[in-house]
């Protein structure tokens, strides 16, 4: 579980703590433009949070984590790539849209995720994994908004995006090989198993 959110905290912090940098001085956005774009990233990310018991009731915790991790992946490239995609008077549209999608998706694993790594570890292990898992997790969010910002202050607003999508497709790869098939606490199959 350790290394699994340490690759995600590296690739994020690539851009997550800079997007607002990247969205201001390569999409050219207003204030205002950006503003909006995070509050609507920030509703859709309480509906998906509303949505979460849903997905994981139809499609148990190990593949809701993967597939809203996978989904998400597609959309942080288009971000980063908007600006080749997009003409100037819509790049800021495309890339507030895939922000929205990428923020709202890759949040829904969250909660599923938490279920089921408190699910696998001993009660006595928690706190001991709980607490490394944010050492590492604000080390390499450290390391990687370096990285991000030198590669930004370069002019280089491309290669974050690729950076944070190939270490969010690891993490993901990594995760599914490691638990396919182990069961979730709020699995439908386990739900039903502790009624009987």
């Amino acid at each position: 579980f350790v290394v699994i959110g340490a690759l995600l905290s590296l690739g994020g912090g690539f851009v997550l703590r800079l997007a607002n940098v990247f969205f201001h001085y390569d999409l050219h956005a207003q204030e205002h433009q950006i503003g909006m774009v995070f509050a609507a990233g920030s509703v859709f990310l309480a509906i998906g949070a509303f949505a979460v018991p849903l997905v994981v009731d139809r499609w148990g915790e190990v593949a809701t984590i993967v597939w809203t991790r996978f989904a998400a992946v597609p959309f942080i490239l288009l971000i980063g790539y908007a600006p080749e995609l997009a003409t100037p008077e819509t790049v800021v549209s495309l890339a507030g849209l895939a922000w929205v999608l990428r923020t709202t998706l890759f949040n829904m694993s969250g909660p599923a995720f938490e279920a089921f790594s408190m699910g696998q570890l001993h009660p006595t292990e928690r706190a001991t994994y709980i607490g490394i898992s944010h050492l590492f997790g604000s080390a390499m969010v450290a390391v990687g908004g370096y990285l991000g910002a030198v590669l930004m202050d370069s002019g280089d607003f491309r290669t974050p995006f690729l950076v944070m999508a190939v270490l969010y497709a690891i993490s993901t790869a990594l995760f599914m090989r490691w638990f396919k098939g182990a069961p979730g606490l709020s699995d439908p199959s386990s739900l039903r198993e502790s009624v009987r």
